[in-house]
């Protein structure tokens, strides 16, 4: 009987599930020679690997117009040119300008010049901008006052890391040293962060393979003494029916969801004009778009979960504990990063990364160029993403198929369906499967769905920490 009523559940959950991982996978284009996915990885590893470069030629004592290029510095160029190709921009055209630069590169105008042909772009002001470059990067003398025009136009055009490089030409062409030490310092910092931030990691990862061991010490004295591993009971069968119909619910909404979107997105942006204005007000729709998925599971659980009993602590949202909380979540992250790391390894081997995508928030937090588009990315990315799939997928889901598959088989099937819905695929399956049986595991050890929420959060933050350095600003 128990059966027969969980039946129609099922499959509204597989069907929506399916249906909510199609979506999912075409909600954007396929990468291809022109697809903003491959603008924004060239973007990211050509200004990455020219950064790198830089920051050895300084350390080196190499000039700009030393006429030899190092590995990371060509690789850089290659990217940018690529990219200035692709998408023939301003920034993009001056970005490969300043590389070239960068390299010793005598045709670093050439970019430029390129400018007059933008339709945005009048011959007057091309002109005018060429001459403040030339200001900056060129061999004449400059007189106080051209070199204050030039610096009022290079600030005003945005470009983050490469402004730092810029103006630190310009500056000790001016005389202007402390200026020209500032702006290096600058240039500098993010990639002395980001070299900083890695070797944190790889010693967190060391750290990590030791939590490990004592994690698998555990589990064998648990095993050989016969004694519980995971801190969760398997719910009545009714219960988890319940929850069942809830994750359906929330599987078929999602899509519903996920077909409205894209239409409203596109109004926004036509209304927008502006594409920082347009990816803020994607951001937040895309907000909208979490805390609505889960109004119709919370609906459900609160008019049929109440009549068989089930409480906020059975999905393990209970009174937050610091030390079991806050202590697991770092302590279950830290212990994840070596079978992260070897999972990205193996990925790697067998895909090729640039056949797969990014993830939408991490292609916006990549184009923006605002603090307010990047901090909205970051709070949906961040904060309320690793809540509300914490508690689907492992409150709701995972504990819906505890009763009937074993916590075990729930773990790993919660875990593949977690990577499935993601858009990194295929490089990114295998190390988001990993993340979902590692946050599922913290569940189960703590009775808890904070620890959980927490190491997804850090995940995903150090994921945005490392674009935002790797662009610079």
């Amino acid at each position: 009987m128990t059966s027969v009523r969980l039946q129609p559940a099922t499959v509204l959950l597989t069907a929506g599930t399916l249906v909510a991982a199609v979506l999912s996978i075409v909600a954007e284009p396929a990468p291809s020679g022109s697809s903003s996915q491959e603008i924004a990885r060239l973007q990211i590893e050509g200004t990455g690997r020219l950064r790198a470069a830089y920051g050895l030629r300084s350390r080196l004592g190499m000039l700009s117009d030393t006429p030899i290029a190092l590995g990371p510095e060509l690789s850089g160029i290659n990217h940018l040119t690529r990219l200035a190709k692709l998408r023939k921009t301003p920034d993009n055209l001056r970005r490969l300008a300043i590389a070239r630069f960068i390299m010793g590169d005598a045709n670093w105008r050439q970019p430029l010049l390129e400018l007059r042909a933008l339709p945005d772009f009048s011959p007057s002001q091309a002109d005018r901008e060429l001459a403040a470059w030339n200001v900056a990067f060129g061999r004449a003398d400059v007189a106080p006052e051209d070199c204050r025009s030039a610096s009022r136009l290079l600030q005003s055009l945005k470009l983050g890391w490469y402004e730092h490089v810029a103006l630190a030409a310009l500056y000790d062409k001016c005389g202007r040293s402390r200026e020209a030490w500032q702006q290096r310092e600058a240039a500098y910092c993010t990639t002395d962060y980001l070299m900083a931030m890695a070797a944190l990691t790889l010693v967190a990862g060391l750290a990590g393979c030791g939590v490990l061991a004592v994690l698998v010490a555990y589990w064998i004295s648990q095993r050989r003494a016969n004694l519980p591993i995971v801190r969760l009971a398997p719910l009545p069968i009714v219960a988890g029916q319940v929850l069942m119909y809830a994750a359906a619910a929330y599987f078929g909404f999602l899509t519903l969801l996920r077909l409205l979107v894209p239409l409203m997105a596109q109004a926004l942006q036509s209304a927008a004009g502006d594409e920082q204005a347009s990816i803020v007000y994607r951001s937040i729709l895309n907000l909208l778009v979490v805390a609505l998925s889960v109004a119709i599971p919370s609906a459900v659980l609160r008019g049929l979960g109440r009549r068989v009993g089930l409480t906020s602590s059975d999905l393990g949202i209970a009174r937050p504990k610091l030390l079991r909380d806050v202590g697991g979540g770092v302590t279950g992250y830290v212990a994840t990063l070596p079978l992260l790391a070897l999972s990205l390894v193996v990925s790697t081997a067998l895909f090729d990364p640039s056949a797969s995508r990014m993830n939408p928030a991490a292609l916006d937090f990549a184009r923006a160029q605002t603090f307010a588009a990047r901090a909205v990315l970051f709070a949906l990315g961040a904060v309320a993403a690793p809540f509300v799939e914490e508690f689907v997928f492992r409150g709701l889901l995972l504990r819906a198929l505890q009763p009937r598959l074993g916590f075990g088989m729930a773990c790993v099937t919660t875990a593949a369906l977690f990577a499935i819905l993601h858009p990194q695929l295929p490089t990114g399956f295998l190390s988001i499967f990993t993340l979902g049986v590692a946050f599922a595991l913290l569940y189960g050890l703590t009775g808890s769905l904070w620890p959980a929420v927490l190491a997804h959060g850090i995940n995903n933050s150090i994921v945005f920490l490392y674009l935002a350095l790797y662009l610079g600003g």
